[in-house]
């Protein structure tokens, strides 16, 4: 097996863990938080929930919900149901992130950025001597463009042995969730 497909196969097991970590911690907060409704008012929440994919909107509430029921004591209380704050959405979000489609939060720049290197690079492997061309930018600002992108899961960093330096890799964005 190559290189690449057994860097592919490494993610996708990496992100598949992930969705199995998150679902079985909102499994045990379910069993020793108490069962109580609780109601989310948040203003953005149904447009964040159409960043997501089908499967993983049940399981986004779910962890809202729970995040709520952890804070219960801060939470205000209508009509017997914990009211959902941006904080729990906010702390649910981290948690999900690489579920997110990180295009939706960014700023313009930093989306042409990204189209940039996925339109150059694709699939292939690059250093950052070679995005930084790409990008139109000097040594440290691309190298903090490359590490905003690895944060939120838009560019996987391989490690190399020695003083190498990294290499990235474009990770494919689903627009439609």
């Amino acid at each position: 097996m190559d290189k690449e497909k057994e860097l592919d196969i490494e993610k996708i097991i990496g992100i598949r863990n992930k969705y199995l970590i998150i679902r079985d911690l909102c499994f045990l907060f379910g069993s020793i938080l108490p069962q109580k409704p609780t109601k989310n008012t948040v203003r953005d929440y149904d447009d964040l929930l159409d960043e997501l994919g089908s499967k993983e909107k049940g399981l986004f509430n779910l962890l809202v919900h729970q995040m709520t029921l952890l804070h219960r004591i801060n939470r205000m209380k209508v009509r017997g149901c914990y009211v959902s704050e941006k904080e729990d959405i906010l702390l649910s979000l981290e948690l999900m992130g690489s579920r997110l489609n990180p295009l939706g939060y960014m700023s313009s720049l930093r989306k042409q950025y990204y189209l940039s290197l996925e339109s150059y690079f694709g699939n292939s492997i690059f250093k950052r001597e070679e995005a930084m061309p790409i990008l139109g930018l000097k040594k440290t600002h691309s190298q903090r463009v490359i590490n905003d992108f690895v944060d939120v899961g838009m560019l996987y960093r391989h490690e190399r042995k020695g003083s190498l330096g990294y290499l990235y890799q474009i990770m494919k964005m689903d627009i439609n969730g």
